[in-house]
């Protein structure tokens, strides 16, 4: 037999007493008469439950909560040591600790919030009347919504100062707690309790009720062991061919028909008998020793049929709070720790973090020197296979004397940007190692090496930008979705040795490389700020770039080309462009060109206090609105390069030369600009490929003053004009001075 129960009473009439332990029955009765849906949705489950034909259930499930503690700076505002206590306690209880079953169903508090943020899963929030109002659905929801988060991904506890109507806070009798059965409405799903009861520490001292255990059996849909509070005692005490669909809707409990609160738990014989004229003859036992009973002091279990119906609950109505995606993105999966300090050598892998590798970290990852052996470097191995996830304010933060030496993904949790990586360094030291130390810190990428979704994927200074030379060297790694790539602050390398004779303090290139790495933004960027560069650099010199790529694959409205970013952008910096050259021979029997594709500028470098020559070879720029733009850098080579034009990703922009019309697009392979000494641009091809672009420019030199500057025996195919000459690039004297 199936039977349905509809509510066809008040409130008044079914109003709680503050003196029962659980409100969960004038929730419930509160809830089913504020939406017919509810009650619906109730039935569905019911029937559907039904047709479970085994109790056995042996999955895992681990789900994440997060505690709105509410306080009006009173003892309600309940300490960390508290809530960790009672949940340890159900944890404890809910893995058969005390004698019963284990369900195999376990609790952690988020690390991560819904906008990407760390937490440690308790949310404070202050308020002069930090009550509940049970049996009133608006009231709920507005306590609720002082502070709510996605109930599909998170279990929402709420810690009250008490449940109303209480007359009475301060005393032992009051309202514990109460929850609602799944598919209950996003407004009102969680769990509320008086914090006096939640654990048996703290302000809970003494107290002997297993509330949050208790709750979390109702809102993973546990009635209470008599079954609905609002049903009659025939249906509670029923057949027992009847046990899925009537009473508690689980086979393996006593059959009961009300509450008994005794604080006896000797074996007692059920309720049923003599209490409910039309029953059938019952000989069970009260079963007091369930936490779904009221009997506090004598609870040690719940039983195989009753985890079964949870992890129904959790399966058919609860998806969303043990996915893999969703633990990962509120930090439960494989969470590894909070402000983790490395001081040691240390090597993370597949096989010795947990689960699998994949962890997540909430705050800083430090890895510094011993403070006891500050001369000895420290390196951390995050090896091949290893993901690390870190929230919206983490980091990594590489002290100098320090190295990370990664194969691994360095990522955010699953929403927002994490803060990436800081290379600490030390403007007044030399990159170069003495006596054994290094003075800044070090980060290499090893083949397969990922970071990605940062604000900044590797910042090479802190802890402030005076503090500048972190050293890099990436060899295979990809930087994808972030803000920046690399920012380099201002920073002189010089020769720091006595020998040989004469090189003390010599200026030096920065201790920077990257081989045949991968620079990519895409759709999946989760940032809000618009992507700025790859490579970021101020006030450095001689950057080794080699076979690598620079991509941008983010579809972009926008009517500035600006917002497709920058490969490079150099400020007063200098870097060094070429391909990797193939095999162990030399000349190499190929090579591996480095390329800039759908950028707003492929490369940009200007001078405003200080020169510093770059070098651009054998290098391939693609589908960029400007290819090349030197901005007053004397001394720059620009050799062997192709410039593909006549395709951009959008015609929907700004002109950007005098050439443009606001009816034709245009697009620049290289140009020159403002004073400029001594530059090659040599033996580079410009060639004309199929797309949008009717006006494509080879080469501009606009305003390039008096000197020298040869632009020669390059090659111009099919495209609309070759060589442009705006403004003054010249002098006319005996001889001629200026551009030729």
């Amino acid at each position: 037999m199936l039977v349905f129960t509809s509510v066809l009473f008040s409130n008044t009439l079914w109003g709680q007493s503050p003196l029962e332990p659980c409100g969960f029955g004038a929730a419930m009765q509160m809830m089913q008469q504020q939406s017919q849906n509810y009650q619906n949705d109730l039935q569905k489950f019911d029937k559907k439950y039904a047709g479970l034909v085994s109790c056995e259930n042996n999955t895992a499930y681990l789900i994440p909560v997060v505690f709105h503690v509410l306080h009006n700076n009173g003892p309600e505002n309940i300490s960390e040591a508290q809530i960790d206590e009672a949940l340890a306690q159900m944890n404890l209880q809910f893995a058969g600790g005390e004698g019963g079953f284990n369900t195999h169903i376990q609790f952690t508090r988020a690390r991560i919030d819904p906008n990407g943020n760390c937490t440690n899963g308790i949310n404070r929030i202050f308020n002069s009347s930090p009550d509940a109002t049970l049996g009133i659905y608006y009231e709920d929801v507005a306590m609720k919504n002082l502070s709510r988060w996605p109930t599909e991904r998170y279990v929402n506890i709420w810690i009250v100062r008490c449940i109303l109507p209480d007359n009475n806070c301060s005393d032992g009798n009051a309202t514990a707690g109460y929850a609602y059965l799944a598919p209950a409405e996003s407004e009102v799903d969680g769990i509320v309790i008086t914090h006096k009861f939640l654990g048996t520490t703290g302000t809970a001292t003494g107290n002997v009720a297993n509330t949050l255990t208790h709750e979390m059996g109702h809102y993973l849909s546990l009635f209470h062991v008599w079954g609905p509070d609002y049903t009659n005692c025939d249906i509670r005490c029923h057949d027992v061919a009847d046990c899925s669909t009537l009473g508690d809707r689980v086979c393996d409990t006593q059959r009961c028909s009300a509450a008994s609160a005794t604080s006896n738990c000797a074996p007692a014989p059920t309720n049923c008998s003599g209490s409910c004229p039309n029953s059938p003859a019952v000989s069970d036992t009260y079963p007091k020793e369930n936490y779904m009973s009221y009997n506090h002091i004598c609870q040690d279990r719940f039983t195989e049929c009753q985890s079964a119906r949870m992890k129904f609950a959790l399966e058919n109505y609860r998806q969303g709070l043990w996915s893999e995606s969703n633990l990962t993105c509120v930090g439960a999966l494989g969470f590894w720790g909070n402000d983790i300090v490395i001081n040691s050598n240390e090597n993370w892998t597949t096989t010795n973090l947990p689960n699998g590798g994949n962890i997540t970290v909430s705050g800083t990852l430090t890895i510094q020197p011993n403070p006891n052996t500050p001369n000895d470097p420290v390196t951390l191995n995050i090896g091949p296979g290893v993901t690390v996830h870190f929230c919206g304010e983490g980091k990594v933060v590489i002290k100098p004397n320090a190295n990370l030496d990664l194969s691994g993904t360095l990522t955010n949790s699953c929403k927002g940007q994490w803060q990436g990586v800081e290379v600490w360094g030390d403007n007044t030291k030399s990159q170069y190692v003495q006596s054994g130390k290094r003075w800044q810190g070090r980060l290499i990428g090893r083949t397969g090496s990922v970071i990605e979704n940062a604000k900044v994927g590797a910042r090479l200074w802190g802890p402030d930008y005076a503090n500048a030379g972190g050293q890099i060297s990436c060899e295979g790694t990809t930087f994808r979705d972030n803000y920046r790539a690399v920012e380099f602050a201002p920073y002189e390398n010089f020769w720091p040795f006595s020998n040989p004779s004469g090189w003390l303090n010599d200026v030096r290139n920065y201790l920077g490389s990257f081989t045949e790495c991968a620079f990519i933004t895409d759709d999946e960027y989760p940032g809000t700020q618009q992507f700025n560069a790859f490579l970021h650099m101020t006030g450095v010199r001689g950057v080794s770039i080699s076979g690598s790529s620079f991509t941008n694959n983010r579809a972009i409205t926008s009517n500035s080309f600006i917002a497709w970013g920058y490969g490079i952008f150099a400020t007063d910096a200098g870097f060094n462009v070429t391909a990797k050259g193939v095999g162990n021979t030399y000349p190499p029997s190929s090579y591996i060109a480095s390329g800039f594709n759908n950028l707003g500028y492929g490369i940009y470098t200007a001078n405003t206090t200080g020169n510093k020559p770059y070098s651009v070879q054998q290098s391939n720029f693609n589908g960029c609105f400007v290819g090349l733009y030197n901005k007053g850098v004397s001394a720059g080579v620009t050799l062997f390069n192709t410039f593909n034009l006549g395709k951009v990703p959008s015609t929907a922009i700004i002109p950007i030369t005098p050439l443009g019309s606001p009816t034709k697009q245009d697009q620049v392979g290289a140009m020159f600009e403002n004073a400029i000494s001594g530059f090659t641009f040599e033996e580079n091809d410009f060639l004309k490929v199929s797309g949008n672009v009717t006006n494509t420019i080879g080469t501009i030199c606009k305003n390039t003053g008096s000197f020298n500057n040869v632009v020669r025996k390059n090659r111009y195919t099919g495209i609309s004009h070759g060589n442009v000459a705006n403004d003054n690039n010249g002098i006319f004297v005996t001889p001629a001075r200026g551009l030729y």
